[in-house]
């Protein structure tokens, strides 16, 4: 049985943001947990363990992607899904993206685009952050775009 393989321009770009996010994720990981090291070593191993862990689970599968493996696109699909809402809300708060956040953010004060660059993966249960919601429209492109893709490959497929 041949290993059909999957590749488009469109994939190469999401599997860039997928690696260069998860890259810069690891990097930021181990660096800040170097930074925050000498005041908690619980912080720091969580740094390493939770962020490090999904920026590297990200690069890997952006990795995948990159090499047209279309068992990656599922946890691409995954990764992306993940990255579409952020909110804070009486306290809880959660963010994630890798590289890139393109997102309609609604508060008291109205509904505004913002944008962000880098990689951030934040999940807190005490948070100080004034309430809000952010959808990340190219979170759902990516999403939408790997989806659609792999509908297509099972077609071809014969799956």
């Amino acid at each position: 049985m041949t290993q059909h393989k999957i590749s488009s321009v469109g994939l190469k770009v999401i599997s860039f943001f997928l690696i260069t996010g998860g890259a810069i994720g690891v990097a930021l990981s181990i660096f800040g947990a170097a930074f925050i090291l000498n005041k908690s070593v619980l912080t720091a191993l969580q740094s390493i363990f939770i962020f490090g862990g999904v920026a590297f689970f990200s690069l890997y599968q952006g990795l995948k992607i990159w090499q047209g493996q279309p068992e990656s696109l599922k946890w691409g699909a995954i990764l992306f899904a993940m990255q579409i809402l952020s909110f804070a809300y009486a306290g809880v708060s959660y963010t994630f993206h890798t590289l890139f956040k393109l997102a309609l953010v609604v508060n008291a004060s109205g509904a505004t685009i913002s944008t962000r660059f880098g990689t951030s993966l934040n999940a807190t249960l005490n948070s100080q952050e004034s309430n809000y919601i952010g959808i990340n429209i190219f979170a759902i492109f990516a999403f939408v775009y790997i989806i659609v893709k792999i509908i297509n490959f099972k077609k071809a497929a014969g799956k």
